[in-house]
């Protein structure tokens, strides 16, 4: 949900934006210092936690890391044109164009977090940690694969009721399970729909899974067009 929310915020501020420069701070922090319609902002990433616009100018150091110049290659000059966020995962995706050239960056907020450049062809330019696991390969000159999907998009029109009412889970287990969704939406779409979260899935109805999926994407809407409503919650102090 925060990718969302960023995703929004990111689209109502910096269309059209140009970055100006890209640094690289405090260990693994980039910062991509952006021009956008007669204002300066830094947009921020921390490869294991988040991505984020500020206007706090963090310090940078007088010699570019050999990261910071590789990116540069790409990025300086270049317009943005959209960002997206991916299949509803922890990645925000950049649309760029650069002259005659057009770039994705891919920015993975998840384990230890990396930055994906692709050219127009979809092959991989650059990457902030190159490896290959057992379902993606993330290396320099081939293409770029997301994640596999965690499970059914909420909007698909299959969603298989047998399958809920023969788990043995909770309806919010069982639904965490089954949709591509974050456990705090899944919550929230239970608590707007009224199905108590503990209760067995094996009583869950066909109507019930429909006014679910309605309330979700409702919270979803609500992201996109930026009507957000920040909270902070105290738990104990923390």
């Amino acid at each position: 949900m925060d990718i969302l929310a960023t995703v929004s915020e990111l689209n109502s501020t910096l269309i059209s934006a140009r970055v100006e420069n890209v640094y690289q701070v405090e260990g693994s922090l980039l910062v991509f210092r952006i021009h956008a319609h007669s204002a300066a902002y830094d947009l921020v990433f921390d490869p294991q936690r988040r991505l984020n616009l500020t206007r706090f100018r963090y310090p940078v150091p007088e010699r570019p890391t050999p990261t910071a110049m590789n990116l540069r290659r790409y990025l300086v000059g270049a317009r943005i044109s959209r960002f997206e966020q991916l299949d509803f995962d922890r990645i925000a995706v950049v649309a760029l164009e650069r002259g005659a050239e057009v770039y994705a960056a891919y920015f993975e907020v998840f384990g230890e977090g990396n930055l994906i450049i692709t050219d127009k062809e979809g092959l991989i330019r650059f990457a902030l940690h190159q490896k290959e696991m057992k379902d993606r390969v993330l290396k320099v000159g081939v293409p770029y694969r997301p994640p596999p999907k965690r499970g059914l998009e909420v909007t698909s029109d299959q969603i298989p009721i047998g399958e809920l009412k023969a788990s043995k889970h909770p309806v919010f287990r069982a639904f965490t399970r089954l949709f591509n969704l974050p456990s705090e939406l899944v919550e929230e779409g239970l608590v707007r729909s009224g199905i108590p979260t503990n209760r067995p899935s094996d009583g869950i109805t066909e109507a019930e899974v429909a006014v679910f999926r309605s309330s979700v994407l409702s919270v979803l809407e609500e992201v996109r067009s930026g009507r957000l409503k920040p909270s902070i919650i105290d738990q104990g102090g923390k």
